[in-house]
């Protein structure tokens, strides 16, 4: 639990500070950039096979903490309520389209 736990307030920090310097734009990058990061560190972590120990701390913590889907879908309903079609439609699809894609590929390798 202690591996969780580190990892865990590791990727939330990092992830606030991430937001804090790109979440000031007309799009979320910095959530997007998070997203993207942790799903592809999280493939690479699976892909490589660590042991238990380095999963509990990266895999389940660290990306745990790092990846917001929460906010993820909260900036959406933002973009929507304020009739910000294009860039909901953007932010979703390129969320979902390149974190599948990268992780695809690092399992491919």
């Amino acid at each position: 639990m202690i591996w969780i736990f580190v990892g865990g307030g590791i990727g939330a920090l990092s992830r606030i500070m991430l937001s804090q310097m790109l979440n000031h734009s007309f799009f979320p990058y910095g959530t997007w950039l998070a997203n993207i990061i942790g799903s592809c560190l999280l493939g690479i972590v699976v892909k490589i096979g660590v042991n238990d120990t380095v999963f509990l701390l990266l895999g389940i913590g660290f990306c745990g903490a790092f990846t917001t889907f929460s906010t993820f879908s909260l900036e959406t309903i933002k973009l929507l309520e304020e009739k910000k079609w294009l860039k909901a439609g953007i932010y979703v699809s390129s969320s979902i389209v390149v974190s599948l894609v990268i992780v695809l590929v690092i399992f491919l390798m």
